[in-house]
C-alpha cells in the first residue's frame, strides 16, 4: 500500500489560536456589572485576535513579495536563456551556411585548378604550347 505523504513546502500551516481576555484585575476589579466585564473581555479578545491577523496579513504580504521576485527572476532567467537559445541558433545557421559557401568555394576552386590552371602547367612543360590551349579553351 502507498502511504499518504504530505508535500513539502514552505508555506507554513496557520492554527488560529486561542484568545483570552487579559484585562488586568485592578481595572476588572472595578466593574462590577457582568455585562460590562464580559464587553470588556470581549474587546481585549477581538483586540488580540485583530493583532494577530494583521500580523499573519504582514507575513503573507512579505511571502508573496519574496515568491513575487522569484517569478520575476525566473522570468529574467527565462528570457535570457530564450535569447541564448536562439543565439546559438542563429550561430549554428551560419555556420552552417558558412561551411555550404566554403564547400562551393572549393569546388570552384578546384575546377578551375583542374580545367585550366593544370592544363597550362602541363603544355608549359610538355610538347603542346600555351597557345593551343587558348585555342581549344575557345
Amino acid at each position: 500500500m502507498k502511504k499518504d505523504t504530505p508535500l513539502k513546502t514552505s508555506i507554513p500551516h496557520v492554527e488560529v489560536p486561542e484568545f483570552q481576555a487579559c484585562i488586568p484585575d485592578a481595572l476588572l476589579g472595578k466593574v462590577k456589572d457582568d455585562t460590562n466585564r464580559w464587553m470588556l473581555e470581549q474587546v481585549s479578545t477581538m483586540q488580540q485576535s485583530n493583532q494577530w491577523q494583521n500580523k499573519k496579513i504582514y507575513d503573507i504580504f512579505e511571502y508573496t513579495r519574496k515568491i513575487n521576485g522569484q517569478v520575476i527572476s525566473l522570468q529574467e532567467f527565462r528570457k535570457d536563456l530564450l535569447a541564448q537559445m536562439e543565439a546559438e541558433h542563429k550561430l549554428q545557421s551560419v555556420k552552417a551556411e558558412s561551411k555550404a559557401h566554403a564547400a562551393k568555394l572549393y569546388k570552384v576552386i578546384v575546377i578551375a585548378f583542374l580545367t585550366i590552371i593544370y592544363p597550362l602547367f602541363l603544355m608549359q612543360w610538355t610538347a603542346g604550347s600555351v597557345t593551343e590551349f587558348f585555342k581549344f579553351l575557345w
